[in-house]
């Protein structure tokens, strides 16, 4: 895309300031411009990655495949007959979201959703130290947030996302769950 300003300046003499803004902003254009994909280039795009993805997940690719996929077990997913409070967390890399989803019906538009979440700063050794050091934080946060909502005496369905592949075979059996750090293996609970 041809730089507008360049234009604009053969037209009208800018104003010192105002020239060097717009050369500014024409060389940021020009750099943009190496990022812009048409149509075609980014059905490519999506055409390689669908296919390093199936790679990825085959076992016999797997290995050597540029994206490393581990398969899922979740048979179903929400059809939307959902009503009620869940409780929802996310485990990023630095921070962890405790989540209070209400859902519900409206009248004016027949459903809606409120939340409300915290986000909590994972501390370098919760990060970095065993799996109990880790999930007795995650542990101490939901309490901090199950008191902040009054909610502590309830039972309310979870939801647990992270940001980290899982190697997970059965669901009633144990998964490892790879951190760049270390391995963490979950605890049998069935």
């Amino acid at each position: 895309m041809p730089c507008i300003t360049s234009h604009l300046d053969q037209m009208v003499k800018l104003p010192g300031s105002y020239s060097d803004v717009a050369e500014k902003i024409c060389t940021v254009e020009q750099i943009l411009s190496e990022f812009r994909l048409n149509k075609e280039e980014l059905e490519e795009v999506m055409k390689r990655m669908q296919h390093e993805m199936i790679r990825g997940l085959r076992l016999e690719t797997h290995e050597e495949a540029s994206v490393k996929m581990l398969p899922t077990y979740v048979c179903s997913t929400p059809e939307g007959s959902e009503v009620g409070d869940f409780l929802a967390l996310d485990l990023g890399g630095t921070n962890f979201r405790v989540m209070l989803v209400k859902v519900g019906e409206d009248e004016e538009r027949g459903f809606k959703v409120e939340t409300k979440n915290q986000m909590y700063s994972i501390p370098e050794d919760a990060m970095t130290g065993t799996a109990e050091m880790l999930f007795d934080y995650i542990a101490e946060c939901m309490s901090d947030f199950l008191d902040q909502h009054h909610i502590k005496h309830k039972k309310l369905p979870l939801g647990f996302t992270f940001s980290f592949p899982v190697r997970h075979e059965d669901l009633d059996k144990k998964g490892t769950m790879l951190l760049a750090c270390s391995e963490m293996q979950s605890r049998d609970e069935g």
